[in-house]
């Protein structure tokens, strides 16, 4: 008798023992499963390259016939330029034309040859290049404010492996007075989207013609390399 009850108390034991091993096994099974789950999806989520704004080096001296410089730049090997063709006695000069006057941006290469020029922005009082890049790939947007008694938005370029690309019009404004569009814009690159938000509680939509005032509910551009989307 009380060999079979030591026999069934040892049974008993290496029973618990078992389930215990069996238990600690599923876990150590699961946390591995839950780990690897969570790998997976870091390296499914796509990072986030964010954009700084900065100034680079200003230059002087630089002359283009018939050209008056507004605003000059060095970015690496190229110069980056803002301004107008000047008309003479009072009219439109070549290549100005009736349809493609005003400021302007040009790209000059290191040989001062210009190797881009962007539409003529009418009558515009202001055309001010400001500057955003990131540290991940060398990319840089280019943001030409608009103004003329008051800020219209701006015009946006993608610098990049010594080319420029013209993004799109930027139509929105601040309801702050005392910011304009290149104050408050945030941009952010993501799953091969450079994205160009606002941050702002209230925007103008189509400032100096509509202005349209709403509430910002993550209202942004999206540029994918071919189209520049806005999105409500």
């Amino acid at each position: 008798m009380i060999k079979t009850i030591i026999i069934i108390a040892s049974i008993a034991i290496l029973t618990v023992q078992a389930c215990k091993e069996s238990s600690s096994e599923k876990k150590s099974t699961d946390n591995h499963v839950t780990k690897k789950a969570l790998n997976i999806d870091t390296l499914r989520k796509p990072a986030t390259i964010a954009y700084y704004r900065f100034k680079p080096d200003s230059l002087t001296g630089l002359e283009i016939a018939g050209f008056q410089i507004d605003h000059a730049y060095q970015l690496g090997n190229q110069k980056l330029i803002t301004g107008y063709y000047q008309p003479v006695d009072g009219k439109i000069v070549p290549p100005d034309t009736e349809k493609d006057n005003g400021r302007r941006l040009l790209l000059l290469n290191k040989n001062n040859d210009i190797v881009f020029k962007s539409t003529g922005s009418g009558d515009t009082y202001l055309y001010e290049p400001y500057f955003f890049t990131n540290k991940e790939n060398g990319k840089t947007i280019v943001i030409c404010q608009l103004a003329f008694e008051y800020f219209f938005g701006g015009e946006a370029f993608l610098l990049q492996d010594d080319g420029i690309k013209y993004m799109g019009n930027i139509d929105v404004e601040g309801d702050d007075p005392e910011s304009k569009l290149v104050d408050i814009v945030s941009i952010n690159e993501s799953d091969n989207k450079i994205i160009i938000s606002f941050n702002a509680k209230t925007l103008i939509l189509e400032p100096g013609s509509k202005d349209i005032r709403v509430k910002n509910k993550n209202m942004r551009y999206e540029y994918d390399g071919s189209s520049f989307r806005f999105i409500k």
